[in-house]
């Protein structure tokens, strides 16, 4: 009987031993962020389009200039051409001119823009010595035989988020096209270019 006794006050004592009360601690903690803006835009001036845009793919900006100037070596001076009329955005060999696609990052990231004369989408007459520069170094020209890329313009997402990259053409004298020069001002063909720019967000 005291075997019997002792035996059940062990088990008692472990049952009531389970029901006491532990430590124990909880607690949560929760916290937003927000998605980095993406906003970036290009065009002339005070003229420019958020590209970023739902649905936009296109801005607006004068590619061939009112204004035409006088070649020496093989750059775009600064001096109209006064043999040319003015003010039609008109070329004829022996003159050039620029224009100007301005860019800006409103982003919260840093952006490199990319601007890039497109073969596809441009029209150049055939025979048409029109040549592009993004340097107007006398020696730096190109025709739009294949797509001609600007360097990359780095924006950063604070200060100096704006850029701008300068895009000279001209027509250059050649004696050795008189003949297909001469047919295409009789023909007055138009002249279509197609520029696209790029902005990527840096790694």
């Amino acid at each position: 009987l005291g075997i019997v006794t002792v035996l059940v006050a062990l088990l008692s004592l472990t049952l009531v031993s389970g029901t006491f009360a532990k430590y124990t601690s909880t607690a949560t903690v929760q916290d937003q962020a927000k998605v980095a803006k993406w906003q970036v835009k290009a065009g002339q001036g005070s003229d420019l389009t958020d590209i970023s845009a739902a649905s936009v793919t296109s801005f607006t900006a004068t590619l061939f200039q009112n204004a035409v100037y006088e070649l020496d070596a093989n750059t775009v001076t600064t001096t109209a051409d006064t043999e040319v009329a003015q003010g039609s955005k008109i070329i004829a060999p022996g003159s050039g001119s620029k224009f100007v696609v301005d860019l800006e990052n409103d982003s919260e990231v840093t952006a490199d823009a990319v601007v890039t004369l497109k073969a596809t989408g441009s029209t150049i007459p055939a025979g048409m010595l029109l040549k592009f520069s993004f340097t107007n170094n006398g020696t730096d020209w190109a025709e739009l035989s294949g797509d001609l890329v600007a360097p990359t313009v780095n924006l950063p997402h604070t200060t100096g988020n704006t850029g701008s990259v300068t895009v000279y053409y001209m027509w250059a004298f050649e004696n050795s096209v008189d003949a297909t020069d001469t047919a295409l001002g009789i023909a007055q063909s138009d002249i279509t270019l197609n520029v696209e720019v790029t902005f990527t967000q840096v790694d």
